[in-house]
């Protein structure tokens, strides 16, 4: 019985070596999430990837050791902390136009790579758009589909009410067609508010995604995800790769916390970098907008400010840093809507 029992536990630790060996390498958890919307629909270039753009991509990450997984995977396990496989890219479609079917199923599809499409469904059977006959096609082949409203409207400017009925209309709708209750949601044009975040929350959801750019980590706020988007200009050769091997920068104590700006215009923008990545001297920030931005370093004290008052729309800034092991840059990016 005792040499049983021996033999027992050899044979146990046998086969726990051979699965760690044969498990994929983990690292920290966290994952870089893109984001498309057309394909092969060049009249339409901010928001359109072409179809070489696309073949691109999808030969970068099957070249280069890339996983794709899926989205409520990925959501899982870093907002519970859990190492995840090394180099996990997500692979999010917003709006449901018609290319999704006719240019990037079959791609995806050839190539095994799971994906999530946020669904506007006013829209749906429209010239432009999915009919919902193509969604319940590829759903029944896999492809998930989230909420991200029902009219696709500037959620910050609409009441808690409003917002409830775009958001209850908009899963109603998906659970119908798929069999599924979406659980994720996107907000349109990245734009949400304390208020919007909060409603969301109400209605549900587990997570929220918006669109700026920074890679997905435990320390980001699991209702304002960050994602890369990619279009003509930003899914060139060069900057894949940049995109693809972007790192975690799990900055700490991030003001201002309302992605809305209302009356304190111009911000001013803090946030902590971690004990453990190194000096802040490395980090720049860049801004995209209307008003010069200052970046102030103390320590791992980050802060930044501007010259004016940021104009009405959109507004993105991205922090950026060398990772100590040579893959890539730590990214944090922030996004920000002015309505007034």
């Amino acid at each position: 019985m005792k040499n049983r029992l021996i033999a027992t536990v050899v044979y146990m630790l046998m086969a726990v070596q051979t699965a760690t060996a044969q498990s994929p390498p983990v690292t920290e958890s966290e994952a870089v999430i893109v984001m498309f919307h057309r394909f092969g629909q060049d009249t339409h270039p901010s928001t359109n990837v072409t179809m070489q753009q696309l073949y691109n991509f999808v030969s970068y990450i099957q070249d280069n050791g890339f996983t794709v997984s899926p989205l409520s995977q990925v959501v899982t396990a870093v907002q519970n902390n859990h190492p995840i496989g090394q180099k996990t890219v997500v692979i999010t479609i917003d709006d449901a136009y018609k290319s999704v079917y006719t240019h990037a199923y079959p791609v995806f599809k050839a190539a095994g790579f799971p994906f999530t499409v946020f669904l506007s469904s006013r829209e749906m059977g429209g010239k432009n758009f999915l009919s919902w006959q193509q969604v319940v096609e590829m759903a029944e082949n896999g492809v998930t589909f989230e909420a991200h409203s029902h009219s696709h409207p500037h959620m910050p400017t609409l009441s808690v009410a409003e917002n409830m009925a775009e958001l209850a209309q908009n899963k109603a709708l998906i659970e119908k067609y798929t069999g599924k209750k979406p659980t994720l949601f996107a907000y349109p044009y990245g734009e949400a508010s304390t208020d919007v975040i909060n409603t969301v929350k109400d209605m549900g959801f587990t997570a929220g995604f918006s669109q700026h750019s920074g890679v997905f980590n435990p320390n980001s706020d699991g209702f304002y995800i960050p994602r890369f988007a990619l279009n003509e200009r930003y899914a060139t050769d060069d900057r894949i790769p940049l995109v693809l091997n972007a790192r975690a920068f799990p900055v700490q104590n991030v003001t201002p916390t309302n992605p809305e700006i209302g009356d304190n215009n111009p911000p001013v923008v803090r946030f902590t970098v971690p004990e453990n990545i190194p000096s802040s001297d490395n980090i720049n920030c860049f801004y995209n907008g209307n008003a010069n931005m200052v970046i102030d370093k103390n320590d791992a004290h980050i802060t930044l400010s501007f010259d004016q008052k940021l104009g009405v729309g959109r507004h993105r800034i991205n922090c950026t840093a060398p990772h100590t092991d040579g893959r890539g840059y730590r990214w944090f990016g922030m996004q920000f809507v002015v309505y007034k």
